[in-house]
């Protein structure tokens, strides 16, 4: 057979296929790149991300629960990070957290209880990529950054699914910060990961194959560790 004609039959199959199943050649075409290139544009462009919210540490700097403290628009903080998933439109909602509280604001959401807190940021990250069975990455969140916006998110995973690298994450002026996406090929050194270290000793391993996206402003990448309201005292998430 030649090629010209091992390539009609090819995609003659793929059509056929595509038309008994009802969805689109193009999609299907992923199972046969996927073992040549886990970067391909192909591949990125229908990866499953699922959405890992960490919403369980003690708020001990806070003095109280901060993901419940009121902001200007008269809803707790955990509201904003709860929001800017949801309007990503993505296959899996995850919640890690110990609080019912925090529960009851995201009925839409997977929920996962962690109940060892005291283990670290680590636990609440492997409890969520457990949750996440079979997804083809993981995008952490933390909920005490409440001036990121939906669209920020938004354009971290557009450019994680553009294929460029395996590892996405806001950044300031060059520097990383939260939110991160990791490519499920990271699973197994993620679930290594102890006490708060978080995704930086694997990003420091592989710094060739981290992509880091500007954020929109500074604002962006602030957290609440502290009873203050401006946004200018607080430090920069995931620093």
């Amino acid at each position: 057979m030649t090629i010209t004609k091992y390539k009609i039959n090819m995609i003659l199959g793929l059509t056929f296929f595509a038309a008994l199943t009802g969805f689109p050649a193009e999609c299907k075409m992923i199972h046969i790149y996927r073992k040549s290139s886990e970067k391909s544009t192909i591949l990125m462009r229908h990866a499953d991300i699922a959405i890992i919210l960490e919403a369980a540490g003690n708020s001990s700097r806070y003095g109280s629960n901060k993901l419940l403290h009121i902001m200007e628009d008269g809803r707790p903080m955990v509201c904003r990070m709860l929001d800017n998933a949801r309007a990503q439109d993505p296959s899996r909602l995850i919640l890690v957290t110990q609080y019912e509280e925090v529960v009851s604001l995201a009925p839409d959401f997977q929920i996962v209880m962690n109940h060892h807190p005291d283990l670290g940021i680590s636990r609440s990250m492997q409890l969520g990529i457990e949750a996440a069975g079979d997804a083809d990455a993981y995008m952490f969140c933390v909920c005490d950054q409440p001036w990121l916006t939906p669209a920020t998110v938004g354009r971290l995973i557009e450019e994680y699914r553009s294929g460029k690298a395996g590892i996405v994450s806001l950044a300031w002026q060059g520097k990383m910060c939260n939110p991160k996406i990791f490519s499920s090929r990271y699973r197994e050194e993620l679930m290594s990961l102890t006490g708060d270290t978080g995704g930086r000793q694997i990003i420091s391993s592989h710094p060739d194959d981290l992509l880091l996206v500007e954020a929109a402003s500074i604002e962006e990448t602030m957290d609440i560790d502290r009873p203050i309201h401006t946004a200018s005292t607080h430090s920069v998430s995931g620093e």
